[in-house]
């Protein structure tokens, strides 16, 4: 438990800073005119369907998380190596393909809310609404 909340606190750490790599050129879209500028840092749903999406959401990030540590599992010696990674990705791949239409494809949370916060501090001009519903 320890280590997934240093993980957490790392992807925190590290988005923020990489949404604020990306301000610069938010500003300069929105300067010209492209409208809300949340797209840069976040994902959204495309329907507003509060139980569809946080059900797809749900399922994804269970179907991921099963995927991904039920590779480190060696108990009979046969682990797939280098190939676990090709696995990990399609199952991915296909998260994506089945799953991230009505999200925006945001699996991972953590992913998600570190650019989002920067979004609502940042002093962005005529940037819109961080949408936090």
């Amino acid at each position: 438990y320890g280590q997934f909340q240093a993980h957490l606190t790392d992807k925190e750490i590290v988005g923020g800073p990489g949404a604020q790599a990306t301000t610069a050129k938010a500003v300069e879209a929105r300067e010209k005119g492209a409208g809300p500028v949340l797209g840069v840092f976040s994902t959204g749903p495309e329907i507003r369907n509060t139980v569809q999406n946080l059900t797809t959401e749900i399922i994804g990030t269970v179907v991921l998380l099963l995927a991904v540590l039920t590779q480190g599992l060696n108990d009979a010696g046969n682990g797939l190596g280098v190939l676990g990674g090709l696995i990990t990705a399609l199952v991915v791949v296909s998260i994506g393909l089945s799953l991230g239409g009505p999200t925006g494809y945001a699996i991972n949370p953590a992913r998600d809310l570190g650019p989002r916060i920067v979004h609502a501090l940042l002093p962005l001009p005529n940037k819109g609404g961080s949408d936090w519903s």
